[in-house]
């Protein structure tokens, strides 16, 4: 698992193995402004600064140092499944080749627009590549909604709404037809779909977990598993919970002829 920590100069990366129970640092001073993102191989993990801002890529085991890709202001958040390209937001969806087949010199093309609309955001391709799941303001309300992805950078056709009452943060499950994603009040929601060839037919979200994720702004605070089962997040302190005690509500009627019967008035 990797995850964002605070350091003397910001946000640094760092790698936990949870078999083990070990944790490793792997950048020191880099200040992340994004989301980690592992590459399909499980090899090197992408993330963004904003000072300098760019897009950076490291071996997962922190050997030979970060390298510079890009210096968009985008924020790396999904890679294809064969690892050959990078779906950013900022500004909308865009994306960039990446070429490791020289692990030691890794090569990023241009920045390519998919869907350039400001409030579009928190994108995630589908395991297969034929989706993407992203994040926009409707109404003052941020809804998850779905596209076809075409292989090679464009997106179009139809575009399905998935959420009802707000949602941020979209995982698809590798291992069935499932999309995940957080509702406002921190807890994972799941959808569950069938897709008739162009055609993307999502059900009624439900609530997967009762537990509530802690809301650390636009970076993500949760994940889920390969298996699809599992999840792990930051919990919301118990101490933040809405629902924490118990909450009684008196309404008082005719209150002034109560007060009369109790407190006769004197002559």
């Amino acid at each position: 698992m990797a995850a964002s920590a605070k350091g003397p100069k910001g946000d640094d990366l760092w790698v936990f193995d949870l078999e083990r129970k070990t944790s490793t640092q792997l950048t020191f001073d880099a200040g992340l402004s994004s989301e980690v993102v592992w590459t399909p191989d499980g090899k090197h993990i992408m993330f963004a600064t904003a000072e300098p801002p760019g897009t950076w890529l490291i071996r997962a085991d922190g050997s030979g140092g970060a390298r510079r890709l890009s210096d968009a202001q985008t924020r790396p958040q999904s890679f294809t499944p064969d690892g050959r390209r990078i779906l950013s937001s900022g500004g909308g969806i865009s994306s960039f080749p990446l070429d490791l087949s020289d692990p030691e010199h890794p090569q990023a093309g241009p920045l390519e627009w998919i869907l350039k609309e400001p409030a579009l955001h928190d994108v995630e391709i589908s395991p297969d590549g034929r989706w993407l799941a992203f994040v926009v303001g409707v109404m003052s309300r941020e809804e998850l909604f779905v596209v076809p992805y075409r292989t090679g950078g464009g997106a179009g056709g139809g575009r399905w709404r998935i959420s009802t009452a707000g949602a941020k943060f979209p995982r698809w499950s590798r291992t069935a037809r499932e999309l995940f994603f957080r509702d406002p009040s921190g807890r994972i929601q799941v959808a569950e779909y069938t897709v008739k060839g162009e055609s993307f037919n999502a059900g009624n979200p439900r609530v997967w977990s009762p537990a509530r994720t802690l809301t650390t702004g636009v970076i993500s605070s949760w994940d889920l598993a390969p298996d699809g089962k599992r999840a792990v997040a930051f919990p919301l302190p118990e101490s933040e919970f809405e629902e924490s005690g118990s909450l009684h509500v008196t309404f008082l009627l005719n209150f002034f002829d109560e007060l009369r019967r109790k407190v006769p008035l004197k002559p």
